[in-house]
């Protein structure tokens, strides 16, 4: 199974794949100020656990 880009997370949220044994490919950090809103979502899970 693979996942592609996966959701936003946030404030500690899991994120990524556990137990799939799939390598780190790609990171995207979106910082914004405290107060603001967080980037809107993408329709797809931040997380998924095998």
């Amino acid at each position: 199974m693979r996942f592609g880009l996966l959701g936003w997370a946030k404030n500690s949220q899991q994120s990524g794949a556990a137990g799939y044994a799939y390598r780190l490919e790609a990171v995207e950090v979106n910082l914004v100020a405290k107060g603001d809103l967080a980037p809107s979502g993408t329709g797809v899970n931040a997380f998924y656990q095998r």
